[in-house]
């Protein structure tokens, strides 16, 4: 009696034992690697939108004869691209051993010691640490050769390249031209009340032949003056107009380009225009200043 008593003791030792085992539920397992693999993605893709930014930045160095520190650059972006690769296929290699865990896991709500899915959950475990510390060495190397190039760029290579904004280059074309517009305006305005009062003048006075003639060459030479300035505006808004089809969908030119030449020769023609202009405008106020000197005779 005691003997059976014992062994059925010892039957229930065994099960008990027996039914000792350790196991995850795979869920809390699956949010905790997902939880990693997000956080992942998360740097990763924040990473690529910086080093992206710094591409943006970099294409905008756009050079036909290329200085040694813009070859430079050019090497060092190359090596910033190179690792951003490596970043990208690790981060593969670790989306890739979520999808293992969840294909060996799927179906299962634990796992359990013992099986052939705890035993690959350890190895999924170990190789996502060893690619989460690989990442993180890459990603420090991607920033350290990023904020690298964009020390050279700022310190090497902008300094020495002229560049302009085609915008704000387009929006002092526009104001120059106003600027001539709102000139003329002026000008004839006040040529306009003046030939009136020298035409009062002449009927109020008796001005000799002689007189009269050099008042009306000056009058004429007015009206010429103000026909210059009105084609000065024509070939303004032309040059213009040559300089926004060449340019269109540029954001910047540089000077080691070859679009630099339209640059230099609109430069060119501007600072002429302008200095026509004051050459007219002096001009009108010189034959205006010989008209009094006469009438006040």
């Amino acid at each position: 009696m005691n003997h059976v008593k014992f062994a059925s003791f010892s039957a229930v030792i065994a099960a008990i034992f027996s039914s000792c085992s350790v196991y995850y539920t795979t869920s809390q397992v699956d949010n905790s690697l997902k939880s990693s693999i997000n956080q992942a993605n998360s740097s990763i893709g924040n990473l690529e939108y910086q080093v992206s930014l710094m591409e943006s930045k970099y294409n905008e160095i756009h050079c036909d004869q290329k200085p040694e520190s813009v070859k430079k650059a050019d090497q060092m972006f190359q090596e910033v691209k190179a690792e951003m690769a490596q970043v990208n296929k690790q981060k593969a290699e670790l989306n890739q051993e979520y999808t293992n865990f969840q294909n060996y896991t799927q179906g299962k709500d634990k796992i359990v010691s013992g099986t052939s899915e705890f035993n690959q959950l350890k190895v999924t475990r170990n190789n996502m640490k060893m690619q989460m510390e690989n990442l993180q060495s890459k990603c420090n190397q991607v920033v350290a050769k990023s904020q690298n190039v964009a020390n050279h760029i700022s310190q090497n290579v902008v300094p020495n390249i002229q560049q302009i904004q085609v915008e704000s280059y387009n929006k002092s074309f526009e104001a120059s031209i106003k600027e001539i517009e709102n000139g003329m305006n002026t000008i004839k305005g006040t040529l306009s009340n003046n030939k009136k009062e020298i035409k009062e003048i002449i009927q109020a006075k008796e001005i000799n032949v002689e007189n009269n003639t050099q008042i009306e060459k000056n009058l004429v030479a007015l009206d010429e003056n103000l026909n210059k300035i009105e084609q000065l505006k024509i070939n303004l808004l032309s040059t213009f107009n040559t300089f926004k089809t060449a340019t269109a969908g540029k954001r910047t030119i540089n000077s080691c380009s070859k679009e630099w030449s339209i640059v230099t020769e609109t430069e060119q023609k501007i600072n002429g225009y302008k200095v026509e202009l004051d050459g007219l405008v002096n001009s009108i106020k010189s034959n205006l200043s010989q008209i009094q000197s006469i009438l006040k005779k």
